[in-house]
């Protein structure tokens, strides 16, 4: 079976926690890889994310799917595919922040 992914356009990105643009951490190590002897842990990653898939299909648990962008150490452009749970906001990411349930109001900021 083919993978089944629908590539989303910028502004339905918008309302979703890292839209296009947005400058992300990855490649974060666990906990438990940390405790294992003769492994080497992964190497913490930083891009921008260049666009986004709605992953779907009968095998698959309909997540996004981020398509992360870096410079590689000759320059050239890399692009890694990267699920939404394994992201974080990086440096200078703008964010808004909502008040409390019972309060009303947003503010602006940057991470």
């Amino acid at each position: 079976q083919s993978e089944m992914k629908l590539k989303l356009i910028a502004e339905q990105t918008e309302e979703l926690p890292f839209p296009i643009g947005c400058p992300v951490w990855y490649n974060f190590p666990e906990n438990s890889s940390a405790n294992v002897t003769n492994t080497e842990p992964p190497i913490l990653k930083q891009g921008v994310v260049e666009s986004v898939f709605f992953n779907y299909g009968e095998d698959k648990d309909r997540s996004m799917i981020y398509e992360v962008v870096y410079e590689g150490d000759d320059g050239g452009k890399i692009v890694e595919e990267v699920y939404e749970s394994n992201l974080s906001y990086g440096a200078s990411c703008p964010v808004t922040v909502h008040a409390d349930k019972n309060e009303e109001g947003c503010e602006d900021g940057t991470i």
